[in-house]
């Protein structure tokens, strides 16, 4: 019986303690800053951050990883509307219309990767004195649609300009599944 009881009263402390601790350590969650701004609709963005003791060398961290996932977002999704733009084509131009394409495609993204915004641009700084940079950043796909019309219409040849941003539009929403 005393083994019985000592054990109940093990187990009641044990409880009590345990509700108590718990009230006075509540789990904290981090969110990333930033993280918020992610998705668009009409833009590819992207997320990054860099991490130094110098400020200046953390944004350029954060801007190198950011405009690196970008040049590779912008390129997978611009490759994509070109293949589905050349199937929907007619009048056995698809092979013409797709080198076309695929050449200036290469120069526009180029161009407009300089003309990415900035949409967050937050900071941290740690007990160890390292900031972070945490950014986001966009191009409009209108802005790329633009230029690889321009681009396309210079050498003649005629772009559907409607297509082409219903394609961008539609690459852009199966990369944010």
């Amino acid at each position: 019986m005393k083994k019985y009881t000592l054990f109940v009263l093990m187990a009641i402390a044990a409880a009590t303690f345990c509700s108590c601790s718990s009230k006075r350590s509540p789990i904290k969650t981090f969110v990333m800053p930033c993280s918020d701004c992610v998705k668009a609709d009409d833009a590819l963005r992207v997320w990054a951050s860099g991490t130094s003791d110098s400020e200046t060398t953390a944004h350029k961290k954060a801007m190198a990883t950011a405009s690196a996932e970008l040049a590779a977002l912008l390129s997978k999704t611009v490759n994509t509307m070109t293949e589905q733009y050349t199937t929907e084509l007619t009048e056995g131009r698809d092979g013409q219309s797709k080198s076309l394409l695929d050449e200036k495609n290469i120069i526009v993204v180029k161009q407009v990767l300089n003309g990415a915004a900035i949409v967050c641009d937050e900071w941290t700084k740690d007990e160890n004195g390292q900031y972070t940079n945490y950014i986001v950043l966009e191009l409009k796909g209108s802005k790329i649609i633009e230029a690889i019309t321009k681009s396309a219409e210079a050498e003649g040849e005629k772009i559907n300009k409607e297509l082409l941003k219903t394609l961008f539009e539609k690459g852009i929403q199966e990369i944010s599944k």
